[in-house]
């Protein structure tokens, strides 16, 4: 365990960590309003290298793909969004902020893979693995005004994001996120509601389409994917008194069963 100090006064809400291709990197966020990133100067010792304070609690954090470099987003509780980036320089932060995304507040945020999916249909697939061949960034965030938003940089800069695709649902999304696998052939991302329903879209035929609902039960509080394929982690609250984790799997007719 990492004891680390002076860092957040008031409870954390949301960590993550970087690829470690560009070092140990922690990001911080919490009802302080702030996102802190801490970087591993040795063994179990973190420092703090950026602090940034926001105009209300910051629910969620996530490091981008590595590939595109050592960038953070964060959500907040009055529903903007903010995008740091450190300079190639490694000298200073930047920063920018999309106001008002999702007018009640933010749920959750993701990053979408950063390599393009695979095309099985290709008989050279020497393609797939360059470096250079890389999606334009984009994120998902989604909040408690019944609404999924995804983002695109048409610059891929941090400052050039824009609205791509709007959902609007009849119940509210708790959390979000991108399938991102080495073997991935769809862009496909899920998200958790709170009528206990898990909805999986995929990018076809140049649209989003929704294929699938996973019918858990409950409140839906966290939804994760496997690193190894198309495996989905749910857990979702059902009264106070108990919790459900379930784990799925897409077969081969596209549908989901439960991994017991």
């Amino acid at each position: 365990m990492v004891k680390i100090k002076n860092g957040h006064n008031k409870p954390v809400l949301n960590i993550s960590f970087s690829h470690p291709i560009l070092g140990n990197y922690l990001a911080s966020c919490g009802q302080d309003k702030k996102l802190i990133i801490w970087k591993e100067k040795s063994s179990n010792n973190y420092n703090n290298i950026y602090k940034y304070e926001h105009e209300s609690s910051v629910i969620c954090c996530k490091f981008a793909p590595y590939q595109y470099g050592l960038i953070v987003i964060c959500g907040t509780n009055n529903g903007d969004i903010t995008i740091h980036e450190l300079q190639k320089n490694y000298q200073r932060w930047n920063y920018h902020i999309l106001k008002n995304i999702h007018k009640d507040g933010i749920n959750a945020i993701d990053w979408a893979p950063a390599s393009p999916p695979i095309n099985i249909f290709l008989e050279d697939d020497s393609k797939e693995d360059d470096f250079e061949d890389l999606e334009l960034m984009r994120f998902i965030s989604c909040g408690n005004d019944r609404n999924i938003k995804i983002f695109i940089a048409k610059k891929n800069t941090i400052d050039s994001f824009v609205k791509e695709k709007e959902f609007n649902l009849e119940f509210i999304p708790k959390d979000i996120s991108f399938l991102n696998f080495v073997g991935y052939t769809q862009l496909t991302f899920a998200c958790g509601l709170n009528n206990g329903k898990c909805l999986i879209y995929k990018y076809l035929d140049n649209e989003w389409k929704n294929t699938y609902e996973i019918d858990i039960g409950g409140d839906i509080l966290k939804i994760n994917w496997s690193l190894c394929g198309t495996y989905l982690g749910i857990s979702s609250k059902k009264d106070e008194k108990e919790n459900i984790i379930k784990f799925y799997r897409e077969n081969m007719d596209d549908i989901w069963v439960e991994v017991i």
